[in-house]
Formats: C-alpha cells, structure tokens, sequence
C-alpha cells in the first residue's frame, strides 16, 4: 500500500490487516509417507548402479550392432562372389553357344540338300 492510503485508513482497519497477515493458515505439514513408498525408496537403486547396467547395456547394444554389420558385410561379399561366378558362367555359356553356332552354321553349308529346305539346292556332295 501507499503511505497516502496508510494514513487514510482508520486504527480498526490497520489492526485487520495486521492481524490477517499474523494469522495466516500455517501450511500443510508434509503427509507420512506410506509403506508403500517406503518400499520403493528401499528398493530404488543407486546412481552408480543405475549408471553401471546402462554403460553396461549400451556396450552390449554396440558389440550386437556390430556383429551384425559385420554379418551383413560378410553376407553383401557371399552375394558378391555369386553374381560374378554366375555372370562368368553366362558369359562362358554364351560363348560356347556362339562357337556351337557358328560350326553348326559352316555344316549346314556343306550338308547335301538336294531339296533345298534348308537353303539352296544343292545336288552334290562336296
């Protein structure tokens, strides 16, 4: 309040006042606490244990991740090694297959065709 407003005010209402701000609800005593907490603050782990299992997890978690991008990699070369050794068995095959053609080709040239089914007549043999 002001000091004008102090002034103003009668001796009955500043002794309210006071009195209001002297006789202020005292305030609420903290509740005992139940057996049930008890058992949790008893039970609750230390810091130092809690920091221990999650370092110890976290390393479990990272030798895991890294076991398995190891596998992955050993997995990605198998897959590798496969494709090249089928793509050099295609590419062999085809060779062999062109080399098949191309003879078979120069024997269908000489074959004796007297009817010409095959490509033109031919009436001797060679």
């Amino acid at each position: 309040m002001k000091r004008t407003e102090e002034r103003l005010m009668t001796k009955e209402a500043i002794m309210a006042r006071y009195l209001a701000i002297i006789n202020k609800p005292a305030p609420p005593k903290p509740k005992p606490p139940t057996p049930q907490e008890k058992a949790q603050q008893a039970w609750k782990p230390s810091l130092e244990t809690v920091l221990k299992t999650n370092a110890h997890s976290n390393q479990k978690a990272l030798e895991r991740a890294e076991r398995e991008q190891e596998e992955a990699q050993r997995q990605r070369q198998r897959q590798r090694e496969d494709f090249i050794r089928r793509a050099q068995i295609a590419n062999n095959t085809a060779i062999e297959l062109g080399y098949l053609q191309r003879q078979w080709e120069t024997l269908s040239e000489r074959r004796w065709d007297p009817t010409g089914n095959w490509g033109p007549q031919r009436y001797t043999d060679e």
